[in-house]
């Protein structure tokens, strides 16, 4: 960014009265600033201004040349997955954006509705998926009115040519069972809760699409206080929206909405079995 004139003439009139030569010459204070000691109108204040007004001008010219190299690249360089996951994140409910901009003039952080979103780009579509969620402590679908909002907010940022299906959807449904050997020196009960609480907080904490593994809910659970040996026998997920059964989870998944919820106690089934010692 330039500096202003003042601010070049200033820098350049203290590196001058500080020579030595230049404070005999003129019998100078080196206590004194500049503007102390020459008139406005004095010969050398007049060049010093020259050469800062000609050095603002050339500054000047370099920030606008800036400015249209980032505005040209910025129209003509396509832009990256996440580049649509952060403008998404972006969007401010209640706010319009300027013409020809991508950009709002004020940002409102408490606008900012959308507080989940993922930008993904399917090997068998030649369309972009993003999935948005909003929600704080509990992600949670957002308002189909504001999800509308959202989707033109998009189809007015994007790049020409470029297809988007906005995907606002309530959590995929997920039920697991599990068969927990524990130290029977601590209640069954107090066990049991602490596994379903790991178990709800392994779900409802992956990062927003991202993939759930069985192993790495075992690895969760092998965490917990008085669990010895946790042996997932299934786990099962299913998209809310549609009529469609749950599906046996092999392995890993990343779910149709994003993110996963336990919706019922029951769909988290835990048998507690006491950990015996197999003794020689």
């Amino acid at each position: 960014m330039a500096r202003t004139i003042a601010q070049i003439k200033k820098e350049m009139t203290d590196a001058w009265i500080s020579d030595p030569a230049i404070r005999d010459k003129y019998e100078l204070d080196a206590t004194k600033t500049f503007e102390e000691q020459f008139s406005v109108v004095s010969i050398e204040s007049i060049l010093f201004f020259v050469v800062a007004a000609s050095t603002w001008t050339l500054e000047t010219l370099f920030d606008i040349h800036r400015r249209e190299v980032e505005d040209t690249l910025s129209a003509q360089k396509p832009h990256r997955l996440k580049w649509y996951r952060d403008k998404t994140l972006a969007f401010q409910d209640g706010y319009l954006l300027p013409e020809d901009s991508d950009i709002y003039p004020v940002i409102d952080e408490a606008a900012r509705v959308v507080k989940y979103a993922a930008a993904v780009e399917p090997p068998d579509s030649s369309k972009i998926l993003i999935k948005i969620a909003g929600g704080d402590a509990l992600r949670d679908k957002l308002p189909d009115a504001t999800a509308a909002q959202v989707k033109e907010y998009i189809d007015w940022i994007k790049d020409a040519g470029v297809r988007i299906d906005l995907v606002n959807l309530s959590p995929d449904a997920y039920k697991c069972e599990v068969d927990i050997y524990f130290n029977a020196m601590l209640l069954a009960d107090r066990v049991r809760d602490a596994v379903r609480a790991a178990i709800v907080s392994y779900i409802e904490n992956l990062p927003f699409n991202g993939e759930y593994s069985n192993m790495a809910l075992v690895d969760t659970l092998q965490g917990v206080e008085g669990v010895v040996i946790p042996e997932l026998t299934a786990s099962y997920s299913k998209p809310a929206a549609g009529d469609f059964d749950y599906s046996l989870i092999n392995a890993r998944r990343i779910p149709e909405a994003g993110y996963f919820r336990a919706y019922q106690e029951a769909d988290i089934t835990i048998n507690m079995i006491a950990y015996e010692l197999v003794q020689d």
